[in-house]
């Protein structure tokens, strides 16, 4: 009995299909208009995940960008420090002056500051400005450091190093 009433149904379901095909046919270009209707709809969808797929692309190239030059920054204002606290550059230059090639464009700046008040261990706060002029990008770097005080301490291979 089921496999019978199974195939009427089934017997039934083409029938409502072909007569909803026949009705739908009767209507002059409702094929036509129904096919255009999807082509666009699928279109404005494509359209929309690449604009928002593009955005974000866009996003992350940005932020590598900043972490780039964050980055090279960060390591350029180190340099300043360290050549400060070796004795290689002094606080009489303040800048702005540019760095050597291959660093065109990038142009650092001191600002120092006497900290504490202890006469025995004088020390300065030191704030590093680098900027890239062409990008307009500013990154500041400051830190407490003893300037000009360096002691003598025995070399391994004889002599003092400073």
């Amino acid at each position: 009995m089921r496999p019978k009433k199974k195939l009427m149904q089934t017997n039934r379901n083409q029938a409502d299909w072909d007569r909803l095909k026949t009705a739908l046919q009767a209507v002059p270009g409702y094929c036509r208009a129904t096919v255009l209707l999807e082509v666009l709809l699928a279109l404005a969808l494509f359209a929309g995940a690449a604009t928002v797929i593009g955005i974000g692309f866009k996003a992350s190239i940005d932020g590598a960008e900043r972490v780039r030059m964050n980055t090279h920054a960060v390591n350029l204002a180190v340099t300043v420090i360290s050549e400060l606290q070796m004795g290689i550059r002094s606080l009489a230059e303040t800048g702005p002056e540019a760095f050597g090639p291959p660093f065109e464009g990038w142009v650092w700046e001191i600002a120092a500051t006497p900290w504490g008040t202890d006469e025995a261990k004088p020390l300065t706060q030191v704030e590093v400005i680098v900027r890239h002029e062409p990008t307009g990008f500013v990154h500041r770097l400051a830190q407490v450091i003893q300037i000009g005080h360096t002691t003598s301490v025995p070399g391994a291979i004889g002599g003092t190093v400073p």
